[in-house]
C-alpha cells in the first residue's frame, strides 16, 4: 500500500514471512537479493552527497528520512561481508543525517549494530587489515555521537581506539577526522589544552589531504579556543576565515554554526545589532535542515541578548532552548541552558528559581562527570547565597568549587568568588568561617602566578589578624604559604619576610595603627616588580 508521502510500505508481518521464504527457497538468490539492495541503497545516498554537504542539505535530508530503516539494512548487510565500499557510502551519510537531526541515539544503535556485525565475521588473522577500516569508521562514528549523548568517557575511548587504528593504516583523512572528534569531547570535558592540541594536528592532517570541509571545522573550533583564553579578535578572524574556506555554497550545516559562532562572539564585543543579526541568520538555516541542537544553542545565545530590552520575550525564549535540549536529548546543553536562564532570573530578582536551575545544572554535569562545569555553576550558586545574605551556604558552595578547581590545577579560577564570600564573612564578624575561606584562598592564590589573587588573599589575613587580635591561627598558615611553599624566588621570599615582619610591628603597636590597605598595595607592588625566573 502507499502511505501518505506516495512510497510503497509493506506490514511488517508480511516483510519478515518474505524473507524467511527466500532463505528457505532460494538461499543462493537471497544474498543476491540483499546484495543488490545493499548497492541500491549505497547508490540512493551516494547521489544525495552533494545535497546533504552542500546548501540543498534540508531536501537531501527529507529524502534519506524515510529510508533509514532500508539504510540501516543495508549497512549491517555490508558490515556482516565487509562490503567497504558499500560501508563508506553509507555510515559517512547516515551519520551526518543523525547528527544534524539530533538523532544520535539512533545513529548509536544502528552503527553498534553494524560493528558487532563486522567483529563477528571470520577473518584469517593475514586479512584482518581488510577490517581495520571500516571498524575505525564505526568507532569514529559512535565516539562522535556518545559526545552527543554526554557520555564522554565511552565517548573518548571509541575515539581513542579509531584513532590508533587510523595512524596504523597512515589514513590521513581518517586520522583528521578522529583528532577533530577527540578535541570536541576533550573540549567539552574542560581539558581546553588538550582538545587545541588535538584540533592543531587535525588542522595540519586536513590540509595535507586538502580537505576543504575538514580544515573549515577545525577552523571554527580553533577559534572557540581563542575565544575561551580571552582572545576575541583572534577567535573572530578565525571564524571568518573558516566562514571563508567553506566557501558560499558550502554546507548549510558548517554554514550556520559559523554564523551562530559570530554571533555570539560579537555581543562580547559589544557589537549587538551585529551579533543579532549573524545569529538571527544561522537561526533560520538551523530551523531549516532540523538542526535542533544546534537551534537551542542559538536561542540561548539569542535570548541573552535580547534580555536588556525585552525580558518577557527572553524568558521565552530561554524556556524554548531548554525545551528542546531535554526533548533531544542533550543533556550538556540542557545544563549550560540552566545556568545562563539563573542569570537572567538574578537579575529578574527571582532568586529562588534561579537557585533551582543551578542545582539542576550541577546535578547533571554530576551525572556527565563535567568537572569544569561542576566548578563554574557551584561558583555562580556561591554568588546567589552571597546576594541572598546566606554566607554560610555561599562558603560551602564556594569551598565546594575550590576542591574541584584545586583538582583541576585552575588555581585562578573561582578565586574571585571565594574572595568576596571571605570579605562578608569577616565584615559580619565570622571570624572562624573567616578564617576557614582565608586558608582555602591562600594555597591555590600563591600557585596562581597572579600577583593579584596572591596580595588579595594575604590582605584578607592581614585583616582577619587585625580582628581577631592575633589569635586566628593565621600567622603560621601564612608564613607557611609565602615562605615554605617553593613558589616564591628568592627575593620574592625576602620581600614577604620583610613585610609579614612589617605587619606583626604593625599589630604589636596596635590594632589602631595597622594600615591594611596600604600594607596590601605594597605587597601588590613589590611582588609583581620582582622577577619570575
Amino acid at each position: 500500500r502507499r502511505d501518505s508521502s506516495g512510497r510503497f510500505s509493506i506490514h511488517g508481518l508480511l516483510r519478515a514471512y518474505s524473507e524467511a521464504k527466500l532463505a528457505e527457497e532460494a538461499p543462493r538468490d537471497e544474498g543476491s537479493v540483499n546484495e543488490r539492495h545493499a548497492v541500491y541503497y549505497a547508490g540512493y545516498v551516494e547521489a544525495l552527497e552533494e545535497a546533504l554537504t552542500g546548501s540543498g542539505q534540508k531536501e537531501g535530508l527529507d529524502r534519506v528520512e524515510p529510508e533509514l530503516e532500508n539504510l540501516r539494512a543495508a549497512l549491517d548487510w555490508a558490515a556482516g561481508r565487509c562490503r567497504v565500499d558499500l560501508m563508506e557510502t553509507i555510515v559517512g551519510m547516515l551519520s551526518l543525517f543523525c547528527q544534524i537531526r539530533s538523532r544520535g541515539r539512533e545513529g548509536i544503535e544502528m552503527l553498534r549494530s553494524s560493528l558487532s556485525a563486522l567483529e563477528e565475521l571470520d577473518v584469517p588473522d593475514e586479512e584482518s587489515d581488510r577490517t581495520s577500516r571500516p571498524k575505525a569508521m564505526l568507532l569514529d562514528r559512535i565516539g562522535m555521537f556518545l559526545n552527543m549523548s554526554g557520555n564522554f568517557g565511552a565517548a573518548r575511548e571509541s575515539l581513542l581506539a579509531a584513532l590508533a587504528i587510523m595512524e596504523s593504516l597512515e589514513d590521513r583523512s581518517g586520522i583528521a577526522r578522529c583528532l577533530n572528534d577527540l578535541g570536541n569531547v576533550t573540549f567539552r570535558m574542560g581539558q581546553i589544552d588538550e582538545a587545541y592540541s588535538h584540533w592543531s594536528r587535525a588542522l595540519e592532517e586536513a590540509g595535507e589531504e586538502g580537505s576543504t570541509r575538514g580544515t573549515a571545522v577545525v577552523l571554527m573550533n580553533l577559534g572557540t579556543i581563542s575565544r575561551m583564553r580571552g582572545d576575541l579578535e583572534k577567535a573572530l578572524d578565525t571564524y571568518n576565515e573558516a566562514l571563508q574556506v567553506l566557501g558560499e555554497g558550502g554546507d548549510t550545516f558548517l554554514r550556520a554554526g559559523m554564523l551562530s559562532n559570530i554571533g555570539s562572539l560579537l555581543r562580547g564585543l559589544d557589537r549587538r545589532e551585529e551579533a543579532i543579526d549573524h545569529l538571527k541568520r544561522g537561526l533560520a538555516l538551523r530551523r531549516e535542515i532540523g538542526d535542533r541542537r544546534g537551534t537551542a544553542l542559538d536561542l540561548s545565545w539569542l535570548a541573552g541578548i535580547v534580555a536588556h530590552d525585552d525580558p518577557e520575550e527572553a524568558e521565552k525564549i530561554y524556556l524554548e532552548s531548554l525545551s528542546i535540549a531535554r526533548e533531544i536529548p542533550d543533556l550538556y546543553r540542557a545544563a549550560n541552558t540552566l545556568s545562563v536562564y539563573s542569570e537572567f532570573l538574578v537579575r529578574e530578582e527571582r532568586l529562588e528559581e534561579a537557585e533551582e536551575c543551578l542545582r539542576e545544572s550541577i546535578e547533571i554535569c554530576e551525572k556527565l562527570g563535567i568537572s569544569r562545569e561542576i566548578a563554574t555553576f557551584l561558583d555562580k550558586l556561591s554568588k546567589l547565597w552571597l546576594k541572598r545574605g546566606d554566607l554560610r551556604k555561599a562558603l560551602q558552595a564556594s569551598l565546594r568549587s575550590r576542591r574541584v578547581w584545586d583538582d583541576l590545577e585552575r588555581w585562578s579560577e573561582g578565586l574571585s568568588t571565594l574572595g568576596d564570600v571571605t570579605r562578608a564573612l569577616l565584615d559580619s564578624g565570622d571570624l572562624n568561617r573567616c578564617n576557614e575561606a582565608v586558608r582555602a584562598g591562600l594555597e591555590p592564590a600563591l600557585r596562581s602566578d597572579s600577583p593579584d589573587d596572591l596580595a588579595g588573599f594575604v590582605l584578607l589575613a592581614v585583616r582577619l589578624l587585625h580582628a581577631s587580635n592575633g589569635h586566628s591561627g593565621l600567622t603560621a598558615m601564612a608564613l607557611s604559604c609565602l615562605l615554605d611553599s617553593g613558589h616564591l624566588t628568592p627575593r620574592q621570599l625576602e620581600t614577604a619576610r620583610q613585610m609579614l615582619d612589617g605587619v606583626a610591628a604593625e599589630q604589636t603597636a596596635g590594632p589602631e595603627t595597622m594600615d591594611l590597605e596600604r600594607a596590601g598595595e605594597l605587597l601588590l607592588k613589590e611582588l609583581s616588580s620582582l622577577s619570575t625566573g
